[in-house]
Formats: structure tokens, C-alpha cells, sequence
């Protein structure tokens, strides 16, 4: 469950926050966005736009189109060209039009940056077009593709290969398909307030345009997310785990106020914020130094307790599910620490993400040592202190120290050190 306040800002309810100031184009990688949005892009067996040079194809291609940008042309072609060679592998080249002149002879040989017998990816830069600017603006985009024949057998004939070949571009989404996703963000310093504060614009629904604010009701993607330096500290925190992190048509908390995107402009170089009166979500930092989020509920014993029950204690909040292999495979030096380090203070709450509780308490029965309190309502991802902690992916192993102040994730050796170090002198 998210927690929500409201701020009251009386008269400055209608000002504007800031002009605005230039962001730059950032790769995703050195502006720290770890995480990406895979959006689809299908294919037929003729392009949808028409194409004045085409190179010679070894195979028989198929054609897409990416749609980025918002001025007269922002329909981008591409082709992948599939064939089988003499040792019966399939092989594929990618011809991108980046630079919008629909010819697909000009950017490039068609080879893929990395190449592999399941997955083909390759980056791009395309030269993209707004409404009202001059030019174009370069937009890097990563694309990857399916080997269509993946999972077959290495033995099957050449007629074998042909045939599963054949099945999966008439079934196989994966085979009429290229999956793409933004390859840079938008970094700079803008005026929220009064203070000088680091932004960052990311589109994740990788269109080019920063200024899709609103989330379709059947969808749970927002077009564009913005992260903010919300402690002042420098580094912007570009995951959806952190307390940074918002879409960019939601209201976000600096220095005790509500604020809201008032415009940004669709190349993303351009932002402005607002005041607001809008219920916001007061984020918590889930990091380490910062104060564990407490909760109440109730365990699977049916008893309700807090987190900071455990004050005075070193607690591993351990977020993990039975189906998860990755949790599993930890499972025994977690177990191990538990047995050395109980009597001396240490505690685990586990916190299960499986959607049957029944699932879990098969793997705990079978599991010995698993003796500690578990946490489990059924929720999945939706899981109520999932929720609250921000979950993304599990095993998310949190520890906390006697103060409760969270001591970081840690997984493995990282355990028994911190274990160590917390509760080695007691």
C-alpha cells in the first residue's frame, strides 16, 4: 500500500516553478538508467513506406517501421534480411533508414553489434524530426531480434530447420518482430523552487517524444519518467525502485512541497515544474543510511507485529519467493547465517511474493531451517510491503542494523561480513 500526504500551498498554488533550462541527450548508461522498457515494432513482407534503394538481400525480408519523433516524416523503415547458410544456421542482417531518406543502402553494412545464435541486438542513431525545429535531432535506440529457430535442435535436417522456420514466422510473434527501446535520456541542471536541482527525462515508451505525460487507462507504462535530486547529493537514482523516480505526470515532493511537470517540450531539451496541491506519494529512500520503511502486519502464524518491533536487533528483510530461482540458490547462506548468528541478534522477517501461499509453505516444509517469521498475502508483485519497499526483482535481501537504519543489500559473503561487522563484538 503507498502512503500519500498532502501539502497545503496556498497562494502559490497557480505559479510557475521554474523557466526553462536545456537538457542534454545522455546515454542511458552514463546517466545511470539500469533498468529498459521493451517496446515492439512488427513486421510484414513489404514496407510501409516507399523505398528508393534497397541493398541485395541474401534471404527475403521482412520490414518494419519505428515511429519516432513528431515532425513531417517520423516513420523510420527497416528491413531484416533472414536466410539459412550452408551449415543449416539461420543468419540475419538488420538495414535501419536512420537517417529518414528512405534508402536502405546508406547506414550501414546491416551487420548486428552483437551477434549470437538466440538473440541479435544492434544500436542505431536515428536523425528524428520535431514539429517546429529546424533539423533533426539525433536519438540513439538499441534494437534486438529473436532467432526464430531458437530451442531447435542442433541435429535436424536442412528441410527440418526450413519447416520450424517457416512455423515459427507464421506463429511466433518473436520471428515478425523487433523489440526496441531508447538508447539516451535527458540530463540537466533545472530551477524547482529555489534551488538548483539535477533532472532527468527518461521515455521509456521510446517515441521520441518527452511530453506524453498522461498513461493510457489500459496501461501501466508511463511514456516518460523523470527522476529528481531529491536529497541534493548528485547522483540521480534512475531506477523504478527509487525514491527519485516518478512519471512525469505525477505530483513528487522537494523540500517539503508539492510539484508537477507543468510542460516539457516533445525533444525532452526543455522542462518546466509547478506547485501543486495534488495528493503526492512521499517517497522514502530504500537505500543504504536511510531509516527502514516500517509497516505493521501479520505474519502466516496469524500474529501482527512492526518492524520496529525489532529495534535493537540486526534484521535481514529478505524478499523472495518459491519460484524464484536466483532466492533459492540463496537459501542455504541464509540459513547457515541464521543458525551462527540468532542468538547474538539476529533476526530475518521473510517477506514471500509467491501467489499461493500453499506454494510457499510446500518449499519451507522442505527446506530445513527455515524457522523464522514469513510474511506472505498472496500478492505477487502487488505484494503490500513489495509495494511499499518498491520491489523490483527478487531476491531482494535487505539488512538492517540495531538503530534501523537499512545497512544495504547483500547477498552471500556479504552477509556473513556485514554479520560480522554489526554483531561480531556482542
Amino acid at each position: 500500500m503507498m502512503r500519500f500526504c498532502t501539502i497545503a500551498i496556498l497562494a502559490l498554488l497557480l505559479a510557475s516553478a521554474a523557466s526553462a533550462a536545456p537538457l542534454e541527450l545522455v546515454p542511458v548508461d552514463e546517466a545511470g538508467v539500469g533498468y529498459y522498457v521493451p517496446m515492439r515494432a512488427a513486421m510484414t513482407d513489404t514496407p510501409v513506406e516507399t523505398l528508393v534503394a534497397e541493398p541485395a538481400y541474401v534471404g527475403t525480408p521482412m520490414y518494419g517501421a519505428l515511429t519516432v519523433g513528431n515532425g513531417e516524416d517520423s516513420t523510420f523503415v527497416f528491413a531484416i534480411d533472414s536466410w539459412l547458410d550452408e551449415n543449416n544456421a539461420l543468419q540475419a542482417l538488420i538495414y535501419v533508414d536512420a537517417d529518414n531518406d528512405e534508402d536502405l543502402t546508406n547506414n550501414g553494412d546491416g551487420a548486428w553489434d552483437q551477434p549470437s545464435d538466440r538473440v541479435l541486438m544492434t544500436s542505431v542513431t536515428l536523425q528524428v524530426s520535431y514539429d517546429g525545429v529546424p533539423g533533426t535531432v539525433e536519438y540513439p535506440m538499441n534494437v534486438y531480434h529473436f532467432v526464430a529457430t531458437y530451442g531447435l535442435a542442433e541435429d535436424l535436417s536442412r528441410d527440418e530447420v526450413q519447416a520450424a522456420w517457416d512455423k515459427a514466422i507464421a506463429e511466433d510473434p518473436r520471428a515478425t518482430s523487433l523489440l526496441y527501446f531508447r538508447g539516451a535520456a535527458r540530463q540537466g541542471t533545472v530551477e524547482i523552487g529555489d534551488a538548483e536541482v539535477s533532472v532527468l527525462l527518461v521515455d521509456d515508451d521510446s517515441d521520441g517524444l518527452y511530453d506524453s505525460l498522461v498513461m493510457a487507462e489500459d496501461e501501466d507504462l508511463a511514456p516518460t519518467v523523470i527522476v529528481v535530486d531529491r536529497n541534493g547529493d548528485g547522483q540521480l537514482q534512475a531506477s523504478p525502485s527509487s525514491a527519485e523516480f516518478y512519471p512525469a505526470g505525477e505530483p513528487f515532493e522537494f523540500q517539503g512541497q508539492g510539484y508537477r511537470v507543468a510542460w516539457v517540450s516533445p525533444m525532452g531539451d526543455e522542462v518546466r515544474f509547478e506547485v501543486t496541491d495534488e495528493p503526492f506519494e512521499a517517497k522514502a529512500y530504500v537505500e543504504a543510511g536511510f531509516p527502514a520503511i516500517d509497516f505493521e502486519t501479520t505474519d502466516t502464524a496469524g500474529e501482527t507485529f512492526k518492524l520496529s518491533d525489532y529495534r535493537g536487533k540486526v534484521v535481514l528483510l529478505d524478499f523472495w519467493a518459491s519460484w524464484c530461482g536466483p532466492c533459492k540458490a540463496e537459501m542455504p547462506t541464509v540459513i547457515a547465517a541464521y543458525q551462527k548468528w540468532h542468538e547474538k541478534g539476529f533476526e530475518i522477517i521473510g517477506i514471500s511474493l509467491d501467489q499461493r501461499r500453499s506454494d510457499m509453505d510446500a518449499y519451507i516444509a522442505q527446506t530445513e531451517g527455515m524457522v523464522w517469521r514469513q510474511v506472505c498475502d498472496e500478492g505477487f508483485w502487488d505484494a503490500e510491503i513489495a509495494d511499499l519497499w518498491r520491489v523490483q526483482s527478487v531476491p531482494a535481501p535487505y539488512l538492517i542494523d540495531q538503530e534501523g537504519i537499512i545497512y544495504g543489500l547483500v547477498r552471500g559473503k556479504q552477509l556473513e561480513d556485514a554479520l560480522e561487522k554489526l554483531l561480531g563484538g556482542e
